[in-house]
């Protein structure tokens, strides 16, 4: 029960620091690609940055996959799926897309989507997988499944 408390203050942490960066973002730009600038700190490799800050999503959801506790039905499979799929292409495909390869990332840019992807996997992985207590068949014809896998499939699209 100790987790589930954990899992719910990383949920309200994310919550939190995504209304500051919400509202931080009125007033400044994030310093890479084009609007990378000075007095960021070190630089890093830009395809490096996006593998080291990407992968681990996929990595520590696939972890809460591999080590939770919910039946392994069609609706969970689907989530893992739709996931792993993401990741894996945000972090094993992308950075091989962007067309100049020397481009550089702060690397203190890297390290705070690190940070983020990091507790998205662990809050988001958990509770699917193991606080949720599984979801039935019937979930895969829910409207809120439904408009959810539209809107990822229209994002996959658009972004090719």
């Amino acid at each position: 029960m100790i987790e589930g408390i954990v899992n719910f203050f990383v949920v309200l942490a994310g919550l939190a620091l995504a209304a500051g960066v919400f509202a931080a973002l009125f007033f400044t730009s994030a310093p890479y690609g084009r609007h990378l600038r000075r007095g960021w700190g070190p630089l890093i490799a830009n395809r490096f940055s996006w593998i080291l800050m990407e992968a681990p999503s996929a990595l520590v959801f696939a972890a809460c996959f591999a080590f939770g506790n919910v039946p392994r039905n069609l609706p969970i499979l689907f989530f893992f799926a739709l996931w792993e799929l993401h990741y894996i292409h945000r972090a094993f495909i992308y950075p091989f897309t962007l067309r100049d390869g020397r481009k550089k990332m702060p690397i203190a840019v890297m390290l705070m989507g690190l940070a983020f992807n990091l507790g998205n996997a662990y809050a988001n992985g958990r509770y699917l997988f193991t606080f949720s207590g599984g979801y039935a068949q019937r979930w895969l014809l829910d409207p809120r499944f439904l408009i959810g896998v539209t809107l990822f499939l229209a994002g996959l699209i658009i972004n090719r």
